[in-house]
């Protein structure tokens, strides 16, 4: 049979128990902290965007003329 003492039910032994006091308690909020902002993008980094051109048409057709006389 089991005692109180074993299952750590007694209050009295050195086990682990809670600390209790005023000063382990974790301290309410009285506000809630503001949202996240979003970054701004700097303007100059906009303007810098170009448009991506992987080819120009006269190659391409400069590839099929090739491809036809072989």
């Amino acid at each position: 049979m089991l005692t109180s003492l074993s299952l750590g039910e007694g209050g009295g032994g050195g086990g682990c128990y809670t600390p209790k006091a005023h000063k382990y308690r974790i301290p309410e909020l009285l506000t809630c902290p503001p949202a996240p902002k979003k970054q701004r993008v700097p303007q100059n980094c906009v303007l810098r965007r170009r448009q991506i051109v992987f080819f120009a048409p006269p190659e391409i057709e400069l590839f099929f003329v090739k491809a036809v006389d072989q």
